[in-house]
């Protein structure tokens, strides 16, 4: 596919989500109008409603995952096509608020699923990129959604057919130039490799509760306002507050880090609820606040999911129809209950331990991004090389980098899509405050400080690692470098036998620049003493064609050493340095590390 391809379907699929975002907000805006919120039937009107709109979804999903199994996503289209044809001719017969949202629903999900699988197909962007560009297109997509619904309650005589038009027509003619680019060809599906690892299902399970709220308490918020009209105030601080949440996930765009926000977001829902105390019920800012919670925590989930979930059938199901499982009891039992007499304080105390429950599941993603939030003004970043687009989207994956300060695998993490395991010195991990957060958050493999060993159990852990999937960083130096000359040391033993205990993994080369001379790096005195905090420091990352090995170098670790070692120097190469060249190594010092200091 030939660049302006690229560009037409990805503007295509963007001003697909938007419309349906319109769409979805501007039908389900009908059931919510002051005339019908009014009327003394209103509840058991809503409740039939409401039910279609979340029964809809499930419905489309069971059928697509039968329809896709053919292999023709082309032909998925129609169903959809239909069914919004089918929804605008129920609509013109009977008005939405009296034929329900079963139909429309099932319409706009059907549509999105679409597009999904012909994104999936086409692979118009690379897959690290992913969690950025579903973040762009929520931006405009929560914007139509918010001018839907103010238009709904209080628009002219001459808007409503004009916009019907858009919500019916809009979503799949949208869609019409990818599918006339779609070739018919489909990615082999990854089902070799176990899914989900411990890592790929953070962000889906503990995202079903967040996105499952975010449908709820949007729906609770214009029902408990009664007849009482959206305001022009309140529906722009909501949308503001919405689309603040999607750009957070367009600025920090690290898929695996994402799901931090999940918490985070929860917590300031619960906080823009208490907001409702001081000043009165419903006010813009406090519900600006809670929008801004809900946008960042529903947003994340939907931009960090797994690559591979379109190629598993299981988890596709699951992650569709999910969250409107759990919205259909979470939504209808408050409003039997009639939410509007519940204290807005027991909620925010109910979100308030969901969100410290999150944050203790995902402790690693919370504490990074508030480290990355800590450490912005500090450091800004780089990458070349094609290792970052050849690194696979699952299975395992070593990667071998030079050592410089205590803050590389830091560095590696915030421009890395996957999460990795990092081997690390028990001289750093051994440290006050540090021991917990490499153990117990970061799941660092320890490695004792010793000269020689006979055994190294590190290496058993990393190899488990690898064994199921995961990523491992390696520093093959077993120090942090002493001297100004970038030439690395000789490397150790161990990453050679990883090497050669797992042949299947991709092994990536990775070189860090800009260490020397920060904060905690060995320029000028041992790291963080008697030195100035880094400031706006560049660090540029290099990573590496995946490497291949012969034979001969599989056999011999003296020749595999020399070769990683090698391939680690040219990565500088790839940032317009010149390459160090290789020289005899000196023997691990007493901070090696020890899976390294294997050399006999």
């Amino acid at each position: 596919m030939d660049q302006s391809s690229r560009v037409l379907c990805r503007f295509s699929l963007g001003l697909a989500q938007t419309a349906r975002w319109f769409a979805l907000a501007w039908i389900a805006g009908g059931l919510i109008r002051p005339e019908v919120v009014a009327q003394p039937q209103s509840p058991g009107l809503i409740l039939y409603g409401h039910l279609g709109f979340f029964l809809g979804p499930i419905l489309a999903a069971f059928l697509f995952l039968i329809i896709d199994k053919q292999g023709v996503p082309r032909l998925a289209l129609l169903p959809g096509i239909i069914s919004m044809l089918g929804a605008w001719w129920a609509h013109a017969r009977q008005p939405v608020d009296q034929q329900g949202l079963f139909l429309p629903a099932f319409a706009l999900a059907w549509l999105s699923m679409t597009a999904w699988r012909l994104e999936a197909d086409m692979a118009l962007v690379p897959w690290r990129h992913l969690s950025r560009e579903r973040a762009m297109r929520l931006v405009p997509a929560i914007a139509a959604a918010t001018a839907a619904i103010y238009c709904r309650w209080d628009h002219g005589d001459w808007q409503p057919a004009m916009l019907d038009t858009l919500a019916y027509t809009l979503p799949w003619l949208a869609l019409l130039p990818v599918a006339m680019v779609h070739g018919e060809s489909r990615p082999p599906a990854k089902r070799s490799l176990p899914w989900p690892d411990g890592w790929e299902s953070e962000g889906l399970s503990n995202g079903f509760g967040p996105a499952s709220l975010a449908w709820v308490m949007s729906v609770v918020a214009l029902l408990a306002r009664g007849t009482d009209p959206l305001g022009a105030g309140w529906v722009l601080a909501v949308g503001c507050g919405a689309l603040s949440g999607a750009l957070v996930n367009v600025l920090a765009s690290q898929p695996e880090r994402q799901t931090g926000w999940l918490p985070i977001g929860m917590a300031l829902f619960a906080c823009g609820l208490l907001l409702f105390w001081p000043c009165g019920a419903w006010c813009p800012f406090a519900s600006g606040v809670s929008a801004f919670g809900l946008s960042l925590a529903a947003s994340a989930w939907l931009c960090c999911r797994a690559p591979r979930v379109p190629y598993q059938p299981r988890p596709w199901f699951f992650y569709w129809i999910y969250p409107w499982m759990l919205t259909v009891p979470m939504a209808h039992g408050p409003l039997v209950l009639d939410l509007g007499r519940f204290s807005w304080a027991w909620i925010a105390l109910v979100l308030m331990v969901l969100a410290a429950f999150l944050a203790w599941e995902l402790k690693r993603s919370t504490i990074e991004l508030f480290l990355e939030m800590a450490l912005l003004p500090s450091y800004r970043f780089r990458t070349a090389g094609p290792g970052m687009d050849a690194l696979p989207a699952a299975g395992p994956v070593l990667l071998v980098s030079n050592h410089t300060t205590y803050t590389d695998p830091f560095w590696i993490g915030k421009v890395l899509p996957r999460r990795f395991i990092p081997m690390m010195t028990s001289v750093f991990y051994d440290l006050p405050g540090i021991r917990f957060l490499m153990k117990d958050v970061v799941g660092a493999i320890r490695v004792p400080a010793a000269l020689a060993r006979k055994t190294a159990p590190e290496l058993d852990e990393a190899s488990a690692v690898l064994e199921k999937g995961g990523v491992v960083l390696i520093f093959p130096e077993g120090t942090l470098r002493r001297l100004e000359e970038p030439a690395t040391k000789l490397f150790g033993r161990g990453v050679a036998m990883l090497v050669q205990k797992h042949p299947d993994a991709t092994v990536i080369p990775v070189w860090i620049e800009g260490g020397w001379g920060a904060y905690f790096s060995y320029a000028g005195g041992p790291p963080g003493k008697n030195k100035k905090r880094d400031f706006n420091r560049q660090i540029r990352l290099a990573f590496g064609q995946p490497l291949t090995f012969t034979a001969e170098e599989l056999a011999d670790q003296r020749i595999l050493r020399r070769r990683l070692r090698s391939e680690v120097h040219a990565c500088r190469g790839l940032l317009g340095l010149e390459i160090p060249k290789d020289k005899p190594g000196a023997a691990p010092d007493p901070e090696g590390n020890a899976g390294e200091n294997l050399d006999g």
